[in-house]
């Protein structure tokens, strides 16, 4: 949250507040701008400028006023409603979701600058799962709750993005999608050693955090394992073509020495703001990260793989020979 300003009684986060500290501070610009200028020029034509300065700053920003009463004044119906109680309860459960995103999956929140949870990787159970969906239904309930008719016409549709976007996550929970989180060309054990490039690496806790999240991942594997086996006991298999060259994305980094992988590259070069003494130490963290955690995961899901997971893929490409074809275009 944007803390406010003495000079900006209104939240700079809101357009409203954004427009009213606009006209309020070029109201404060040209009472200081008039006695400023007029004493600098020639006496005899002071007297002509000083009244022709308001009206020169006014000319400059006139659109930009005009800009922000378009975006800034409320409906009529959110006349209605002075103390704002539709648009505060709205706001108030966008920043709610948000914030629950960026816990259930801290990659996400450090590449949007929440350093939170540098030192983690989501959690990807079945019960994982099933606490998401029920939280997310209960947005959809707090969501409906909010009358749209006490909105502004931007919260109107904010509202409905929002519901839009939650009654599809809840959809795909029950069709079962999160069961099936792989294809050859997508998912975790793909996007994984993107990581390097999805951190900040800058400082010794940088360097710290991400040896935390390599030695997550043997877990994060279990995790998935946990749900493709589920899929597998509903049926929920993907099609044999889609799985097609998926060895080739594991086996790279099934590596018999540490430093082969591509997690390990960080700590071959380091930035010059890693001091020498901290270097040797960050080194042996993600190799022993990479040997204990990153190398025997990627292994585990090849086995798997090979074992249990592609001679149970069907030969078909339709959704209704996994028996939720019509719930696929339902949804």
């Amino acid at each position: 949250m944007v803390p406010r300003s003495p000079l900006l009684p209104f939240a700079p986060s809101s357009p409203v507040g954004v427009c009213r500290s606009v006209r309020l501070t070029l109201r404060l610009a040209m009472s200081l701008l008039t006695p400023l200028v007029a004493p600098r020029v020639a006496p005899r034509v002071a007297p002509l400028v000083a009244p022709l300065v308001a009206p020169l700053v006014w000319l400059l920003v006139a659109p930009l006023v005009a800009t922000c009463a378009l975006i800034g004044g409320p409906s009529p119906a959110a006349a209605q409603d002075p103390n704002g109680g539709a648009s505060a309860a709205l706001k108030q459960l966008f920043e709610d979701a948000w914030q629950f995103d960026l816990r259930e999956n801290p990659v996400f929140a450090t590449s949007v600058g929440d350093f939170r949870y540098n030192d983690r990787l989501a959690r990807e159970t079945l019960a994982d799962h099933q606490r998401r969906a029920a939280q997310r239904r209960e947005f959809l309930q707090r969501l409906e709750a909010i009358p749209p008719g006490e909105l502004p016409a931007g919260d109107r549709l904010n509202r409905e993005i929002f519901g839009r976007q939650l009654r599809d996550d809840v959809a795909e929970f029950d069709f079962g999608a999160h069961l099936q989180p792989i294809t050859n060309r997508s998912g975790f054990h793909i996007s994984f050693p993107e990581l390097p490039r999805e951190v900040p690496l800058k400082t010794v806790r940088d360097y710290e955090q991400y040896a935390a999240r390599l030695r997550a991942f043997e877990l994060y594997v279990s995790d998935h394992l946990e749900l493709m086996r589920e899929g597998l006991r509903r049926g929920l298999v993907l099609p044999a073509v889609v799985l097609e060259g998926y060895r080739e994305a594991i086996t790279t980094h099934i590596v018999d020495d540490p430093a082969n992988s591509l997690l390990y590259s960080p700590v071959a070069k380091f930035p010059a703001s890693i001091p020498e003494g901290d270097r040797q130490r960050l080194k042996e963290a993600v190799r022993d990260a990479v040997a204990k955690s990153v190398v025997p995961g990627y292994r585990r899901f090849l086995e798997f793989m090979e074992r249990d997971y592609v001679t149970a893929a069907r030969g078909s490409i339709g959704g209704g020979k996994n028996n939720r074809g019509p719930k696929i275009k339902k949804t």
